[in-house]
């Protein structure tokens, strides 16, 4: 690192209410949750390399997530040193600036769901166990962001979505839910189960896009597997496992330990930073008592 760089490294802070700042982190933290690559490209959202090089210093291999900057703006990582796990704190650190957001949303859709469903209907009972004890069957997933959702395939094609969850993370949850009769066990409900998985693989990509989230997973839920959550894929489970276990053991993040200080750039560098003024400052000296000696 050259002069320059050094102390404009000792300027940089890292700040989630920076939106370039945000905005970038975020959309790594999405590639990295829905690529089976390597590699992928990246948009700077008009940050500077340098910028781009402190945050991953900063915030993604400081949290031992390790990846490699090509000159073309491809990013590769290292699959086995990556994991969910690393990179899920992050999006929850850096998607904060919108939870209050979805706290109001949750409420008003709280709201309307006990305004318009009717606990006559097998389904909304189904839906409405789900919605008042989604804490206990997929903790973490607390706010409720839409039911009955419209879900546009084009201008001609319209279908409806049952019920999308928030998180903390930025992960959204999509989910259908199916009534089945227990008594008895057909093609048809087997055909109907397998169907509803795949609406739910295409609506996660629709509901990416239409609410605000990192990830979109998904999952069915029916009344016929004692109320359980059945995700999509492997992968979906695997999220959902592991915000799961942050909600209820591991994690209580402050957000002023990814806000940047002194302590944290360290002794060491604070003790150079005053080096570099008292020498600069010294240097301008002598070039001015030079200048003033010069017959």
């Amino acid at each position: 690192m050259n002069l320059s760089d050094y102390i404009r490294s000792i300027f940089f802070k890292v700040n989630i209410n920076n939106e370039r700042q945000r905005t970038f982190v975020l959309n790594l933290c999405t590639k990295f949750l829905s690529s089976d690559t390597r590699s992928f490209g990246i948009q700077s959202n008009d940050l500077s390399r340098f910028e781009i090089d402190e945050l991953y210093k900063l915030v993604f291999r400081s949290n031992d997530v390790k990846m490699y900057f090509s000159p073309n703006s491809f990013i590769t990582f290292n699959i086995i040193q990556y994991s969910l796990a690393s990179i899920l704190p992050i999006c929850k650190v850096w998607f904060q600036p919108y939870v209050e957001s979805l706290r109001r949303l949750d409420k008003e859709k709280r709201r309307e769901w006990n305004q318009n469903s009717n606990m006559n209907n097998q389904v909304d009972n189904m839906k409405n166990d789900l919605i008042n004890n989604i804490g206990q069957i997929l903790p973490g997933f607390n706010y409720l962001i839409d039911f009955n959702w419209d879900v546009y395939e084009n201008h001609r094609h319209h279908e409806v979505g049952d019920l999308v969850f928030g998180s903390d993370y930025g992960v959204i949850i999509v989910i259908e839910t199916k009534w089945f009769n227990t008594d008895t066990l057909s093609k048809a409900q087997v055909n109907a189960r397998k169907k509803a998985r795949n609406r739910v693989r295409k609506y996660r990509g629709y509901a990416q896009e239409k609410f605000i989230a990192v990830k979109a997973i998904g999952a069915v839920f029916t009344n016929d597997t004692g109320n359980s959550i059945q995700f999509v894929d492997d992968q979906d489970a695997g999220i959902a496992k592991i915000i799961e276990i942050h909600t209820q053991y591991l994690y209580n993040f402050d957000r002023e330990e990814w806000e940047e200080s002194p302590e944290k750039r360290g002794i060491l560098k604070t003790i150079l930073y005053y080096i570099i003024i008292v020498l600069l400052v010294i240097v301008a000296v002598i070039v001015g008592l030079a200048i003033l000696t010069v017959p």
